[in-house]
C-alpha cells in the first residue's frame, strides 16, 4: 500500500513566522504550502510579546487552512541553536539476553542522557553517527545477524529548559499539538545532506537573516559548534529608512529583490522611485551598492576572523542560507571577503526553492527519517520522556494538563 504522510513545520525569526506543509509520497517530499507571516511578537530569538505572537500564529494557521482546505492541528517546532550544546559519547548497549532493536538502542541513549545532562538542560536531538558491532565499525545497524557486542557513537544536542518551554508554551497556546522539536542547525544539515558530506570535509553553514548571522560547523557527521552574531541585513534596511523615510517593508524588499551588488560603476540605473514632499525621487543601484557593500564587508570581516582557523585547518565547503542569501550577487562578494568560495544553498524541492526555508524542510526530513525506524522516533522519544511528569503520589493529572508544556512545567516543579 502506498503511504502518504503530511507534516507541518513552524519556525520563529525576527519579526516573522515561517511555516511549511509537506507531503511525503513514495519517499519524495512534495511541498503543499509555505508561508511567511509578519509578527512583532518576536525579536531575533526573543519572545517579546507572547500574546501577540500567539494571535499571529493563529492568524497564519487560519490563512493556511483557508488556502489549502485543511485543518492544521500538529506541527514540528524548529528551535534556534543559540542555546545548543553538543556532547559526543560512546555508549555501550547491554545486549545480553536481549533482542536487539532500534528502540533498545534509543532507550539506552535516552537513559544515559537523562543521567548526565545538567538539571537545567533538556535533550532536543540525538544522532548516531557510528555503530560498533562486535568490534567492527559500521555506519548502519543491521538487525538480520546475531550481535554479541554493540556500542554506538552518539551526539547529544541539548538546550536550556527555559528556551524550549517558552517556544512550546507559545505554540500550544495557539492551539497546536507539537509532534517533534529540532534545532535549526540540525534541520539545515539534514536538508543539505551535510552530515554525509562532512565525513570527507568540513561543511560551514552561514545563515544570514534580518538581525542575525548564525554559523554552524558540521564535521565528521555531526554539528560540532554553532555561533551567532547580532547583526544582519537589517543594518542595510535601517540606512535606507533613515535616508529616504521608507517603510520597513519597502526598504526590505529593496534590499532583497534588486540586483545592485554587481552594478557597473560607469552607469547608474534607478531601482526604486518614490514621492517625497510632492517630488519624485529615485534610489539608484550605485547608491545601494555603496551602502550595502560597506555594511556587508564590515559584517563578514568579523565572520572571517571567526572562521579563518577552521578554513586553515581542513578543507571546508562554505554555504550561505537564510533570507539574506537571496541578495543577488552576495555569494561573489562574500567569496572575496571570506577568501574562500561561498555558495548559496537552494533547496531542490519544487515549491520551496528559497534559502529561507532550509531549516523547515530539514525538520520534515529529520522527523520522517526517524519515525521510519519504527514506533517512536528518537526525537519524539526524547521529547515525551524528557519532559514527562515525574511521579508523585500527591499529584494527579487531568486530561487538560496533559499538554507538552504542562509536562515541562511539572519537570521544573520537581527538579
Amino acid at each position: 500500500m502506498i503511504q502518504k504522510e503530511i507534516y507541518a513545520s513552524i519556525e520563529f525569526l525576527q519579526y516573522e513566522i515561517r511555516f511549511t506543509l509537506g507531503e511525503f509520497h513514495n519517499n519524495r517530499l512534495n511541498i503543499l504550502n509555505v508561508e511567511t507571516y509578519p509578527s512583532n511578537g518576536i525579536d531575533k530569538n526573543n519572545i517579546i510579546n507572547p500574546e501577540l505572537l500567539i494571535n499571529d500564529i493563529k492568524a497564519m494557521i487560519a490563512v493556511v487552512n483557508k488556502k489549502m482546505f485543511v485543518n492544521v492541528e500538529k506541527v514540528i517546532v524548529v528551535l534556534p541553536s543559540k542555546s545548543l550544546s553538543v556532547n559526543s559519547k560512546r555508549i555501550t548497549i547491554n545486549v545480553k539476553d536481549k533482542k536487539i532493536t532500534h528502540e533498545l538502542v534509543y532507550d539506552t541513549i535516552h537513559n544515559v542522557a537523562t543521567r548526565e545532562l545538567d538539571s537545567d538542560r533538556i535533550l532536543v536531538n540525538a544522532t548516531i553517527y557510528k555503530y560498533f558491532i562486535d568490534g567492527v565499525s559500521k555506519s548502519k545497524l543491521t538487525l538480520d545477524k546475531g550481535i554479541n557486542n554493540l556500542a554506538v557513537d552518539v551526539n547529544l544536542y541539548s538546550s536550556d529548559q527555559a528556551t524550549v518551554f517558552n517556544y512550546l508554551n507559545i505554540v500550544e497556546q495557539a492551539g497546536l499539538e507539537i509532534i517533534d522539536i529540532c534545532f535549526d542547525s540540525i534541520a539545515m544539515a539534514n536538508e543539505m545532506a551535510a552530515f554525509e558530506a562532512s565525513q570527507i570535509k568540513n561543511i560551514l553553514n552561514i545563515r544570514y537573516e534580518l538581525g542575525q548571522i548564525n554559523l554552524s560547523l558540521i564535521s565528521g557527521g555531526r554539528v560540532v559548534s554553532t555561533f551567532s552574531l547580532e547583526k544582519g541585513f537589517v543594518d542595510i534596511v535601517e540606512v535606507l529608512q533613515a535616508d529616504h523615510h521608507l517603510s520597513f517593508e519597502a526598504a526590505s524588499n529593496l534590499v532583497l529583490n534588486n540586483s545592485y551588488l554587481n552594478a557597473s560603476n560607469l552607469e547608474s540605473m534607478p531601482v526604486f522611485l518614490y514621492t517625497s514632499e510632492n517630488e519624485t525621487k529615485a534610489i539608484e543601484d550605485i547608491y545601494l551598492k555603496d551602502i550595502a557593500t560597506k555594511i556587508l564587508e564590515k559584517q563578514f570581516s568579523e565572520v572571517y576572523e571567526i572562521i579563518d582557523p577552521i578554513l586553515m585547518s581542513k578543507e571546508t565547503d562554505v554555504y550561505i542560507t537564510g533570507k539574506g542569501a537571496g541578495i543577488i550577487g552576495l555569494s561573489e562578494l562574500l567569496s572575496n571577503v571570506l577568501k574562500t568560495p561561498v555558495q548559496v544553498y537552494l533547496p531542490e524541492v519544487i515549491g520551496a526553492r528559497d534559502s529561507s526555508y532550509v531549516a523547515l524542510l530539514g525538520s520534515l526530513y529529520n522527523y520522517r527519517d526517524t519515525i521510519k525506524l519504527g514506533n517512536e522516533s528518537i526525537n519524539q522519544s526524547c521529547l515525551s520522556d524528557e519532559i514527562r511528569v515525574k511521579k508523585d503520589s500527591k499529584y494527579e493529572r487531568n486530561e487538560s494538563e496533559d499538554s507538552m508544556t504542562n509536562k515541562l512545567k511539572e519537570l521544573f516543579k520537581f527538579n
